[in-house]
């Protein structure tokens, strides 16, 4: 395996690769991209993308002209069918917990969007259902040496927080 910096003008997606890329999730991605860079690598063999896709897609629309790649011209056909089904499947296994995400929610102060957490992920996720299960600290107006005001980023529900 080899981490490579590629012209994305020499990739070519997989013509098998049945994973659609939304106009709305790539958008994410982009604002990712803008906020902080490439921060995953796309798995190419013989610039053949397997996957990525839609980073490669939303890398083009921000005028990059090359990304970083993992090489894996080692895999046979079948591996290569097999890695693609896997990056696009293993995601949907995961079960986020909405209480520590919640809470790190939070704990991120900050004045920009976070690419990736829209409304619908936040739904699909039932995060919103369990927005009143998380426990905020009460917010005191005169305490203010060592409390800061956090806002959730998706309901702006304010809390407290330890500085």
């Amino acid at each position: 395996m080899i981490l490579k910096k590629l012209k994305i003008a020499d990739l070519k997606p997989h013509p098998m690769n049945y994973n659609t890329h939304p106009e709305a999730q790539i958008r994410e991605i982009e604002k990712s991209l803008e906020q902080f860079d490439q921060f995953k690598n796309i798995v190419v063999c013989q610039n053949i993308i397997l996957a990525g896709h839609g980073l490669v897609e939303a890398a083009k629309r921000k005028g990059m002209t090359e990304i970083y790649a993992l090489i894996r011209d080692d895999l046979t056909e079948n591996q290569q069918k097999a890695l693609l089904v896997a990056d696009n499947a293993i995601p949907f296994a995961n079960l986020p917990d909405t209480h520590i995400l919640g809470e790190l929610l939070g704990s991120i102060s900050t004045d920009f969007e976070i690419p990736g957490m829209t409304d619908e992920w936040l739904h699909n996720i039932n995060f919103s259902d369990n927005l009143n299960d998380i426990e905020f600290n009460e917010y005191d107006e005169s305490i203010t040496d060592d409390i800061e005001l956090c806002r959730c980023p998706h309901c702006g529900h304010e809390h407290a927080k330890k500085k």
